[in-house]
Order: C-alpha cells, then structure tokens, then sequence
C-alpha cells in the first residue's frame, strides 16, 4: 500500500519538478548568453576592392598605405569591449587554411609577415544600440612581390570573468574576417619542399609527423599526401597516411601527422616515403630518421591508448591470477572432500576376524 501511495504522488509531483526543472535551465541559458552574440560587423569595402566578397580582397601598389574600416554594430543593451587580434594565414595538420590564432609554427620561407604590415588597436568600445568603425592600417612595403599575402582579422566580445559562476559553460564567439593583399596577376608555379620528419604525439597518442612547405604567395587547393614509415633497409610498410583535397596557405607549413594506430614507439632507423600531388605537379622524397630510446620511452608513457592497453592487460591477468586461486581453491577443497570420504568408508568397513 505504501508502494502504491509512493507511485501516485511521484507520478502527480514529477510533471510539477521537470518543469520546474526545465525554466531554470533556460534561465540560466539565457543568462549566460555571451556578449558577442550581440553585434555584429560589415565590411566597408574601398575603390581598390578586386572582388564582391565578405572579406577584404585589395589590389594595392608597394610603398602604399591605406586604412580600410570594419563597421562594428552594437545591438545589445550595454557597451561592448571588442578585441581585435592580426594573423597571418597558416596551414593546419588536416589541410584546412587558418586565419584566426593558432600556434602553429611559421614557415622560413616568409619574408613579408602579415602582421608586421597590418596593424590595428587591440581593443575597441562600441556604445549600446549604437555603431562604430575599426580602422585596419596597411603599409605595404617598399620591395614589389607576386602572389598574395593573406591574412585574418579576429573580432572577439571581451566577457566579463565575474559573471562567470563556478561549473557554467561559457562559449565565447569571434568573427574572422580575411584579407587578401596582392599587388600584380601575375602567375605562380607552385612549389612544395619538404623540411623534416619526426615522432611526436597527436591528441596524446604516438605520431610521425612529415613537415612540409608552400613556399611561393600561392593558395595550393586539392594538394594529395601519401605517407609511408617503414624500417630503414626494408620494404614492410609499418604505419601509413593518405588524404585528399587538402588546402595548403600561401608561405605556410603543414605538419602532417602518420598515425601509429595505438602501436607503441620502438627506437632505431626509419625511412618515410613521401608522394605529394597538386593539379598536375607531383613531388616525392624519401627521407631517414631517428627514434631515439628517450623519445621513444617519454612518448609511449604519454600515449593515452597504450595507458589504456596497460590498464587492461593488469586488469586481465588480475582475472586470469583470481581465477587461477579459485581453480586451485575448488580443486583443493575437492580433494580433501574425496579424501575424507574415502577415509570414512576405510573406517566403516568391517575387520576380518583372525582365527586361532
């Protein structure tokens, strides 16, 4: 009876608390809504804009400069602090183009960087329901050049840390805006060089990491790399990486990372065979390296899926050593069981009598 009073009142309170529930999570939602969702940019695109696009695409001329603006609208109820970050275009390890900060190395084949030419404030305050425009500065430099610079500009909401409260999720919103700066049609070859090859570890699980190189003012689109790692003096192929389509920026350097699949690093001499393809320009290299015991001991310690593997072979043999002790256990308890009862029928059993 008690169990059925129970279920009643569960059943007739449980709607009231989930909607309870539900308006305060879309409260705190709503509460938590990030400042950066409430504005918004246009791009002011000037005379010597090349193209009808949302980023700036500029024709310029060496030794000029020029100021292009960004209208930045507040719809929001309170003043917005916006910070404004520079960067220059780089290649990421899955060949995506990234103009936003990273930290990804810059490649020695830049000689003109982005942001030693294009400057800006770092922060900018734009009033409540009101507007506001970002000036971009560029000073091209003296030397002319072929091919394109190209670059990001990221605008980011500052967010005030104490509002932040203890186990909220907090999403923080940027805009990027690309610039493109080139200064004649002429054309490009492409040319890829390769820089090095090394072990390292991807997302904490061991890698081979083939370096290489854009090194003209060029986008590379759909550029194809096939790896191979195998001993060196050997023609068994250990660990492979193939991928299509990739995007490589202009002057950049693309890490590409060859999975070793959750195999652990074993020191000593390796060779990697490298085949890249854009359009109808192919490069191939086959180069050596080393693993050395130090990297090899460091990154098979750091490697989660090997850790994991550790966790579950100990796991294993604590079953395998338990079941071994039951067994013998079962096996012991059951000897002595026969052994008692073989006694007991020795001790039943009737003596023949002697005679005289």
């Amino acid at each position: 009876m008690k169990v059925k009073k129970a279920f009643l009142l569960l059943l007739f309170l449980g709607p009231i608390i989930l909607n309870h529930l539900v308006a305060f999570v879309d409260g705190y939602a709503e509460e938590s809504q990030p400042a950066s969702m409430a504005f918004y940019y246009e791009v002011l695109q000037p005379e010597n804009q090349r193209n009808d696009v949302g980023y700036f695409d500029l024709l310029m001329k060496p030794n000029q400069k020029q100021t292009v603006k960004i209208n930045l609208v507040n719809t929001g109820e309170e003043s917005i602090a916006i910070d404004v970050r520079l960067n220059g275009a780089k290649s990421s390890s899955n060949g995506v183009i990234d103009y936003g900060p990273n930290e990804l190395p810059k490649d020695e084949s830049v000689d003109i960087d982005f942001t030693d030419i294009v400057k800006s404030v770092d922060t900018i305050e734009v009033p409540a329901k009101s507007s506001k425009e970002l000036s971009i500065n560029i000073d091209m430099p003296e030397q002319s050049f072929d091919g394109v610079i190209a670059g990001g500009i990221q605008l980011q909401a500052r967010e005030d840390d104490t509002t932040v409260t203890q186990g909220a999720i907090r999403n923080r919103f940027a805009y990027i805006i690309g610039m493109l700066l080139t200064e004649t049609d002429k054309k490009i070859e492409p040319n890829i060089v390769f820089r090095n090859v090394y072990a390292g570890q991807s997302n904490f699980r061991n890698t081979i990491f083939v370096t290489l190189s854009n090194v003209e003012k060029m986008f590379l689109e759909d550029v194809s790399i096939n790896v191979q790692i195998r001993q060196k003096g050997k023609k068994d192929v250990l660990f492979s990486e193939e991928k299509e389509k990739m995007r490589m920026a202009p002057n950049s350097l693309l890490q590409f990372p060859v999975s070793m699949t959750g195999e652990r690093m074993v020191a000593g001499e390796y060779t990697a065979d490298i085949s890249v393809s854009q359009h109808q320009k192919q490069w191939s290299w086959s180069e050596d390296f080393v693993i050395s015991k130090t990297e090899a001991d460091t990154f098979n310690g750091e490697d989660v899926d090997l850790q994991e593997q550790n966790i579950f072979d100990w796991k294993f043999m604590l079953i395998i050593f338990l079941l071994i002790v039951i067994s013998m256990l079962m096996l012991l308890i059951l000897f002595r069981m026969w052994r008692n009862k073989k006694s007991k029928k020795a001790r039943r059993r009737p003596k023949k009598k002697t005679k005289k």
